[in-house]
Parts: structure tokens; sequence; C-alpha cells
């Protein structure tokens, strides 16, 4: 879903939205609150608009930042057994999604061959998202012809990922030390780092 999000954003859809939703008055008024952006044979800019709903009403949940920790701790637990030997095991639902909605972002960008590539790179580093970079790269290689023109797009994707990710440890940073996330995230550093 992360990754999806940001590709949409990337592409620029969510300005879109935001633009198109102050022009008709339904910021205000929560005339669209459709949140089911997992069926994604819809057109793109029902998919983007509907991931743009649901991160909303995530993010305005009162548990939201305890969400976001626990989130951050399975993954940890996650990259941690994939490191030491544990098998990595694909989920054949989420696989068919990620390609049924490149799908929608070729239809929607015509030529624009770099928007699968771009979503390659929104996926976080590190073992617990191989597989659905192996069904991304499969999709890229299926679809060469696709993928042959383009490179600013992914300058921009690559910025802001890396956008992402600074501001996401400096909100770590800044949020109280409670809590295993704060631990783990600390304990990381003095053993592993710097």
């Amino acid at each position: 879903m992360n990754s999806m999000h940001a590709m949409c954003r990337a592409l620029g859809l969510e300005e879109a939205l935001k633009k198109e939703r102050l022009a008709s008055g339904d910021a205000a008024d929560g005339a669209d609150d459709d949140c089911a952006y997992q069926d994604v044979t819809q057109p793109l800019e029902v998919i983007a608009r509907r991931l743009f709903n649901y991160k909303a009403m995530v993010e305005s949940d009162a548990n939201a930042e305890l969400r976001r920790r626990r989130i951050l701790e399975a993954t940890f637990i996650v990259e941690f057994g994939l490191a030491f030997g544990l098998p990595d095991r694909s989920d054949r639902t989420a696989d068919e999604m990620l390609v049924e909605f490149l799908e929608r972002v070729r239809e929607w960008g015509g030529n624009n061959t770099e928007s699968a590539k771009l979503l390659l790179e929104t996926l976080p580093p590190g073992p617990a998202h191989q597989s659905l970079r192996k069904v991304l790269t499969d999709w890229l290689e299926e679809n060469k012809t696709w993928v042959v023109r383009g490179g600013a797009v992914l300058g921009v994707i690559g910025v802001i990922a890396a956008s992402i990710a600074v501001a996401h440890a400096t909100s770590d940073r800044r949020s109280p030390a409670n809590g295993h996330g704060q631990h783990l995230s600390g304990h990381g550093r003095r053993n592993g780092g710097a």
C-alpha cells in the first residue's frame, strides 16, 4: 500500500486530487470517503483517490502512532529472521494486486515507461520486500517495450523516497523514548552502526 501511495504521489495524482477537491468544495464536507484502494481494476485516478482517503483515515485515528510503531517492530522482527535464514514467503494476492496496479499505471501513463521503475524504487530496502521486488522485476522484464524510455521521473522518485526516509528518521528522533520501537532502533545504532 505504501509503495502504491508513493507511486501515485510521484506521478502527481495526490496534488491533482487536492486541487480538484478544493475547486469542487469536497475537501470540507468529506463527500468522497471511499477507501477501497484494493480494487485495482479501477482507473488509476480512482485507485489514487481511494489510497489517499485510506491514508487520511488511518492517520486521523487516535491509535495511528501506536500502529506505526507496531508495524516498524514487526518489520524489524521479519527482517531479522530473514537475515538469519527464515524462508521468504510470497503473498500471491499482494503480488497479483501489484501487477494489476502496474497495468493501471501503464494505461494511465501511456508511454511513460519509468513508472514501473518508480514503483520498484519506492520499495524499502531489505529482505522483507524481496518477493515484491521480484514480482516487479519480472513484470518489468515482461514489459520491456513499455519500460524503455525516460529517466527524469525515476530521479524524482529517488528524491521523494530519500525525503520520506529522512522525515521518518527525524520523526523517530523527536518522539519520546517509550516503547520497544525506540529501544530497538537505539539498540541497533549502538551495536550496528556508528
